[in-house]
């Protein structure tokens, strides 16, 4: 499976690090492929105060469409990851001039988008969903106002979440002794 989008790959890798620093989640220009649809909810039956309501939740099967992406981060050496960071840091640094952002450098935007998806809550059990209109939204309303970030890495589920994050983890200690 080829999971990156060949075309501007360091202007859309930038600017989708800007974006999850930011708490954001692009949907255009991203670097990589979108996982694979659809997203998969579960409807199951429970009952409240004697009645039979239905209720949706995220299913643990959605899990499955970020496995590639979260088991391609896992098998990244760090020190590859490094050399190709430090080799492509002038595009990359030029690229995110070409934004035209009142921030320092691509660096610390890169550090300020690991440290984002680190602070995404670790959630175990059912994700409840309601449907107000086409798209989901998380039942509970803390966790929908949650940054998309955060959402996303929900929605991929608890292992992937902790995967993805111990592979940033162990790249962000890299980052900042470079």
């Amino acid at each position: 499976i080829q999971l990156l989008v060949p075309e501007e790959l360091i202007r859309k890798f930038v600017l989708a690090v800007n974006n999850i620093s930011e708490g954001k989640v692009i949907h255009e220009y991203r670097p990589v492929v979108s996982p694979p649809p659809p997203f998969i909810a579960d409807s199951f039956t429970v009952m409240i105060e004697g009645e039979a309501v239905e209720q949706e939740r995220v299913s643990t099967n959605n899990y499955q469409r970020y496995e590639t992406y979260v088991t391609t981060l896992a098998l990244i050496d760090s020190d590859a990851a490094i050399a190709v960071y430090r080799r492509f840091y002038p595009l990359l640094e030029e690229a995110f001039r070409e934004l035209g952002l009142k921030k320092p450098n691509f660096h610390s935007v890169l550090i300020a988008a690991i440290d984002n998806i680190l602070a995404a809550p670790d959630h175990q059990g059912d994700l409840l969903l309601v449907r107000p209109k086409v798209f989901y939204q998380y039942a509970d309303p803390a966790l929908e106002q949650l940054p998309q970030t955060h959402k996303l890495m929900l929605r991929m589920g608890p292992e992937n979440a902790r995967s993805v994050k111990a592979s940033l983890r162990q790249l962000r200690a890299r980052l900042i002794t470079q």
